[in-house]
């Protein structure tokens, strides 16, 4: 008989880690009177990987809430960027809208965005 053995040596293959952490996840401006006041906020992502990696950021944020991207392109290891929120109501109403932040592994990351127009 003969006998076939096969062996399989997976030498520095990792599972894809997490590499970056954002904080926080849920950015809620309250109630802001309609035409007067902006609001602002700041969104964290972190590089807690020891390389570099790659953050590109998506939004569905419109009119009301204005999305400054401070992370482009690469972030070095163990640094942060900033994701700047304002919130300045023309209207009456709820309104709201995601971040989507994605690392080089292609995990996805979501921040959620609310407000309130009051008079």
């Amino acid at each position: 008989m003969k006998y076939l053995v096969l062996f399989v040596c997976l030498f520095g293959v990792q599972a894809a880690k997490a590499d970056i952490d954002v904080s926080p996840f849920y950015v809620n401006f309250g109630h802001v009177q309609v035409n007067s006041t902006i609001s602002y906020a700041t969104v964290y992502v972190r590089n807690i990987f020891n390389e570099t990696v790659r953050v590109d950021v998506r939004h569905d944020c419109y009119r009301d809430i204005i999305v400054q991207n401070g992370c482009y392109g690469y972030l070095s290891a163990y640094t942060s960027c900033m994701i700047n929120i304002q919130f300045r109501p023309r209207s009456l109403g709820q309104q709201g809208c995601y971040l989507d932040i994605q690392d080089s592994t292609n995990d996805w990351k979501s921040v959620s965005v609310s407000g309130t127009g009051i008079p």
